[in-house]
């Protein structure tokens, strides 16, 4: 079991349109805190990118502000959003020139982490834990 898993979901009106994301950060012993975010005009994946990049910001300034190395915990990322986890694990090519530095960077976030893992989940886990 990771030490903390993000439960992560960005949203579009419009596509483009207003943006903006959920996500919950739980820890391994059952902590859970649930942040809402708003991001401006973007797109759905830009949303989706936006909001991992936030959660991971979050969690890692959390780590370090408690005194801890981030790279002595492990982190599971589940998104509903079968494009990040293609583009940013598994070796999709980046066809949209916007999307390509928000891939760097959730890379470069997860690299921080002993082990860091982004998995695909169905809507249906998105809906049941944050509630859209």
């Amino acid at each position: 079991m990771p030490h903390y898993l993000v439960i992560s979901d960005g949203w579009c009106r419009g596509n483009p349109g207003p943006s903006g994301g959920s996500y919950v950060l739980a820890t391994s012993d059952g902590r859970r805190d649930t942040v809402r975010l708003e991001f401006g005009l973007g797109t759905n994946n830009q949303a989706e990118y936006r909001t991992i990049v936030a959660a991971l910001e979050d969690l890692l300034g959390r780590i370090e502000r408690a005194g801890k190395d981030p790279a002595r915990f492990s982190v599971v990322i589940q998104t509903d959003s079968r494009l990040v986890v293609g583009q940013t694990s598994e070796g999709w090519k980046i066809k949209e020139p916007s999307l390509r530095p928000l891939a760097e960077q959730v890379r470069a976030l997860m690299a921080r982490f002993g082990e860091a893992r982004l998995e695909w989940v169905p809507r249906e886990r998105i809906v049941e834990v944050l509630g859209h």
